[in-house]
């Protein structure tokens, strides 16, 4: 094949035009989550050869090129390839950058993600069936995250945890036990006000004053209200409002319990979201 001007031109045209136009109006959509106008002010950009180039009538001068990619690493912490500029590729980002240190996932992970994305590209059958990809559920759950945290920031608030979290918690569950207590503190009140109140350690073999009568302390275990230790599986919860309402419960138990709640809760509150019921 003998190469032109005419030829290539001819050859872009077929295989990367569509794919530029996509590219671009998706960087500004979901990417910036701007409007045309907004976006030519925040990139430098004339609104109006902005919109040639997002609908394929002018092409990417150096400058353009340029212009995206120090806008999109500067706000974004995004390293666009000018290949994904240009069309050549789906791929937002630069090869060269390390996805796996930049965002924290393991290389098995950006296994899973890329062969979502291949699914969610040419989807089968069981795909269509159920209405959404795996990559399309990762993104709803990430995408409502989002959602809350704008909220949250706008109002001075932290969004609070996300569905991970309770997911993590309810896996890891296993793992966690209550902190046992092997060095009790006291408070030492001092007559000097330069020095004031202070937690001073109660190790073994100290002697402690009680009523007037001596002890030496042998061991060190705090008790709860049910006579459980610390470092017990179980501990005891109390009603604020009648202290003699007492009840023993699982640690391990009440983190499962919990976290299931939540995962529920979350997923719950989502799918109203998307049907438009959620305020």
């Amino acid at each position: 094949m003998s190469y032109n001007a005419d030829t290539l031109k001819k050859l872009y045209q077929k295989e990367c035009l569509e794919r530029r136009k996509i590219n671009l109006v998706r960087l500004r959509k979901e990417i910036a989550e701007l409007s045309p106008t907004e976006f030519s002010k925040q990139i430098g950009i004339q609104k109006s050869n902005l919109s040639s180039l997002e609908n394929g009538d002018r092409d990417l001068s150096l400058f353009n090129i340029q212009a995206y990619k120090a806008y999109f690493l500067e706000r974004y912490k995004l390293n666009i390839s000018t290949d994904y500029l240009l069309g050549y590729t789906s791929v937002i980002e630069n090869k060269e950058m390390n996805t796996s240190d930049d965002l924290g996932l393991s290389g098995k992970s950006i296994e899973v993600l890329k062969s979502w994305r291949k699914l969610k590209e040419n989807p089968e059958r069981f795909a269509v069936a159920y209405g959404a990809t795996d990559i399309d559920t990762l993104n709803l759950l990430l995408e409502d995250y989002h959602y809350l945290q704008s909220n949250a920031n706008k109002k001075g608030l932290y969004a609070g945890f996300s569905i991970f979290h309770y997911i993590g918690n309810y896996i890891f569950s296993e793992h966690f036990k209550r902190c046992p207590t092997e060095t009790i503190k006291y408070e030492h009140k001092s007559t000097n006000p330069e020095i004031g109140n202070s937690l001073d350690d109660l190790n073994i073999g100290d002697v402690v004053r009680v009523n007037g009568n001596e002890h030496t302390i042998l061991s060190l275990h705090a008790y709860d209200k049910c006579n459980l230790k610390a470092d017990s599986d179980k501990l005891a919860i109390y009603n604020m409002q009648d202290s003699e309402e007492i009840y023993s419960i699982t640690f391990q138990d009440m983190l499962k319990a919990y976290s299931k709640e939540n995962i529920i809760k979350i997923v719950d509150r989502v799918k109203k979201r998307i049907q438009g019921s959620d305020d």
